[in-house]
């Protein structure tokens, strides 16, 4: 049996597990968990902001302003707004203020909604320099897979990669070429 050991994150404590195989697709925590295996991933983390506003509206679909990087999206819980990405890396201080600057083009979309702040969100996507994912067999670790570094399409391309990565587990042709997903192409 062949055992991976990581430090996961900060626990108090951490227990041993043992397996045969592990995969690793901790999104843009994935560096940080390699680091102990001396990884050195040029992961980025992509930051975006949301701010939900109390208001419901009467769209029905999501709205874009294409040049000042603007989106909003009607939810049950009212109306959310997401402006464009931040790099900042997972331990800089979360600064809402970069968004909430957006909020008089809200204002100026939708002129008959009063926009009143509910909450705020902040979310970590994974990004690499090359904007492909690394799927694959770890390339000194063959039992460890990973999988990472999707962005903002990780949701999207979940199932194709989860897919992918089954066919790298077991050892079968991919049904795409994986090169360039491969994990020591940086």
């Amino acid at each position: 049996m062949h055992c991976v050991s990581l430090p996961l994150f900060e626990a108090p404590h951490v227990a041993a597990h043992h397996c045969t195989a592990l995969t690793l697709c901790c999104g843009a925590w994935s560096q940080s968990l390699l680091h102990s295996l001396g990884d050195a991933y040029p992961l980025e983390t992509e930051r975006g902001y949301h701010l939900m506003f109390a208001a419901h509206s009467e769209l029905s679909r999501s709205v874009m302003h294409m040049e000042k990087h603007l989106v909003l999206s009607p939810t049950d819980d009212g109306l959310r707004m997401t402006a464009g990405v931040e790099l900042a890396g997972l331990n800089a201080p979360a600064d809402f203020d970069w968004v909430r600057r957006k909020v008089d083009i809200a204002r100026q979309m939708l002129p008959s909604i009063e926009l009143e702040e509910q909450s705020t969100w902040l979310g970590f996507r994974p990004s690499l320099p090359d904007s492909n994912p690394v799927i694959g067999l770890h390339p000194r670790w063959p039992k460890l897979s990973l999988a990472f570094g999707h962005g903002h399409l990780g949701m999207t391309q979940s199932a194709a990669t989860g897919y992918l990565l089954a066919q790298a587990v077991q050892g079968v042709a991919g049904d795409i070429p994986m090169h360039p997903y491969r994990a020591d192409r940086f």
